[in-house]
């Protein structure tokens, strides 16, 4: 599939990524935070931010939101 718009993002929230990303973190001694997004006024986390959910690699993600990167305010998972 070609995409539409280089700008189109989903934000997706998935319980085993972010364990998985807890337990590496904790190996290398650093400290976890994950992403928050802004869903109609509220705050919302994220785990991960890909192009398409075809593209996601974990069986219990859930879109939190999707659109235009440029337009969704929203903080970096570290």
């Amino acid at each position: 599939m070609a995409v539409k718009d280089i700008y189109h993002r989903v934000f997706i929230m998935s319980r085993q990524q972010m364990e998985e990303l807890k337990e590496r973190n904790n190996q290398l001694g650093l400290k976890t935070e994950f992403g928050k997004v802004i869903v109609n006024g509220v705050e919302r986390t994220y785990s991960d931010i890909i192009l398409d959910m075809k593209d996601c690699r974990y069986s219990d993600a859930v879109k939190v939101i999707e659109g235009d990167i440029r337009a969704i305010k929203h903080t970096e998972v570290v």
